[in-house]
């Protein structure tokens, strides 16, 4: 990988072992979940954008729906994968 590095796409946030976390910022709520990057990937394809803007049209939060509450308040983190060993 070229440096500085991106990771801007869904491929390299796999290729560099990164994770992908959705969050609901609607009060009451605060709900987060790991994105499975490779369902992902075979949904939006791997050259598809990772950013917030790229990936938030393709989320919202299910359990704010069903509420009756604003379902696309999300944000996005992106986390390096930790060695196994490291507690």
């Amino acid at each position: 990988m070229p440096y500085p590095l991106r990771i801007d796409t869904i491929r390299k946030a796999i290729e560099c072992s990164y994770s992908i976390w959705v969050h609901c910022n609607t009060e009451r709520c605060w709900r987060h979940h790991r994105i499975d990057l490779g369902a992902l990937a075979d949904m939006l394809g791997p050259d598809h954008g990772c950013l917030a803007a790229d990936l938030a049209p393709h989320f919202h939060c299910s359990e704010c729906r069903k509420a009756g509450r604003p379902d696309k308040n999300i944000s996005f983190t992106l986390h390096p994968e930790a060695p196994h060993w490291v507690n």
